[in-house]
């Protein structure tokens, strides 16, 4: 009875088994092809899908416009051409391209510093036998290409010292292949930010940059700390965020733009506003004085940031008169000639023409900068400068939260001329810094 009932439910099983596969009549050892992604299979009557197998450019990458002519498609299988207007480059039809086999070749004509769309439709190609072509579509940009010809030879001050001169073409040399590292210190009698840095990363900062925001409470005789740096073989750089009162006799303390301070009387004679900037411009000078009696050449930065604090507060007619004055005052009074002269604007004031309003003019600048808070390459913000001002100034980042990125920054063409960036915590110092620091484009004291 028992061996019965085994046999029983041996054949019950093998019987329902069979019904279970019967409904299927291929070829057991013909393997399942998935019906959303079929593949070419050879001597077999199913459909295959021919596609790109490798491109020579890959998606989302950043080339160089000049030497790249051609866009060379590999397929799995032979193809032909069917509707050629259906194979774009931003939008627009390509009229020339051409197969070799299972190569497809599309000709570009490619300009610097624009982003490219490749679209092959699905019925642009055809394929042999019962074979679909797959569509493509492909996304890259070209690299910023600065035309260094164009850039100043010559500073703004046709009597700038012999130093000076061999500051500024240093700069250009470096312009558009390095890019100078340089941090803010603290205060002018210090170096606090780049010892900090180079206790970290055993890398100096090529730039130290002080600030004449203190001249009213601190002895700048001191330059003891300005002639360590120099001795590095540093640069050294001077911002003015200008302290001034609210009202005559106030101690100076502010220089936000609603500090009370008018710009608009101040560039008028006579007004004790005026007679208060006249002195202070008396007392900046004698300072670089000392400076350049040493052979010390300043990245000078005045009024930084021009659409900001109080000298932006009335717009940009009584901020480049302003501007105007300081140069003046510097150059042709005091006879400063160690000083390359530093512009910075705000690039988030909307549009390039209204960055142009607040623009000196080449005969009063040297080098245009930037503050910024973001890091990766600012390649917008870079071509917005150098659009705008038509390539004839060295572009740099004056001040900075976040550091550039400076593999970004020649990946994408944004060739900034420096960096200055903001000191930071000890904690963090080594993160921020050490890979910057020993990146090859990067030029600190110790690379230059």
């Amino acid at each position: 009875m028992k061996k019965a009932l085994i046999g029983f439910f041996s054949i019950f099983f093998l019987l329902i088994g069979m019904s279970c596969g019967g409904d299927d009549n291929r070829d057991n050892d013909e393997p399942r092809l998935p019906e959303d992604d079929p593949t070419e299979i050879p001597g077999s009557s199913v459909s295959g899908v021919v596609k790109v197998v490798s491109q020579s450019i890959e998606q989302d990458a950043v080339i160089d416009s000049e030497n790249t002519q051609s866009l060379i498609l590999t397929y799995s299988g032979k193809i032909a051409i069917s509707k050629p207007e259906q194979i774009t480059v931003n939008d627009r039809v390509v009229v020339d391209a051409a197969v070799d086999g299972n190569v497809l070749t599309i000709p570009l004509s490619l300009e610097p510093a624009i982003s490219y769309t490749v679209v092959v439709k699905s019925d642009a190609l055809s394929a042999d036998g019962n074979n679909t072509v797959k569509p493509f579509s492909l996304s890259f940009r070209t690299r910023a290409v600065v035309n260094l010809s164009l850039v100043s030879k010559h500073l703004c001050n046709a009597d700038a010292n012999e130093e000076t001169v061999e500051l500024y073409e240093y700069m250009l040399s470096v312009y558009g292949n390095r890019i100078i590292s340089g941090v803010i210190e603290d205060e002018v009698n210090g170096n606090s930010s780049s010892d900090a840095v180079f206790l970290a990363v055993s890398q100096r900062p090529l730039i130290a940059c002080y600030d004449f925001r203190q001249i009213h409470t601190t002895d700048y005789s001191d330059i003891s700390a300005i002639k360590e740096h120099y001795g590095y073989g540093g640069i050294v750089a001077f911002a003015w965020e200008w302290f001034t009162p609210s009202q005559e006799n106030d101690i100076p303390e502010n220089y936000s733009s609603d500090s009370g301070f008018s710009v608009q009387r101040a560039v008028i004679n006579g007004t004790w506003e005026s007679k208060f900037i006249e002195d202070d411009i008396e007392l900046v000078a004698q300072y670089l004085q000392m400076l350049q009696e040493e052979g010390i050449s300043v990245l000078f930065c005045p009024v930084c940031t021009a659409q900001g604090h109080w000298w932006g507060q009335s717009g940009a007619p009584y901020f480049k008169c302003l501007w105007e004055l300081i140069y003046d005052r510097l150059v042709v009074r005091y006879k400063l000639n160690n000083l390359i002269w530093v512009w910075s604007v705000d690039v988030s004031a909307s549009s390039g023409e209204s960055i142009y309003e607040w623009y000196p003019g080449d005969k009063f600048v040297d080098v245009i900068g930037i503050k910024a808070d973001s890091s990766g390459s600012m390649i917008d913000k870079f071509l917005l400068l150098n659009e705008t001002f038509g390539g004839k100034k060295m572009l740099a980042v004056t001040e900075c939260g976040d550091i550039p990125e400076p593999d970004a920054c020649v990946t994408d063409g944004s060739t900034w001329a420096f960096f200055i960036a903001e000191n930071s915590d000890n904690d963090d110092i080594a993160i921020r810094w050490n890979r910057l620091m020993s990146n090859e484009y990067v030029v600190t004291c110790e690379s230059k």
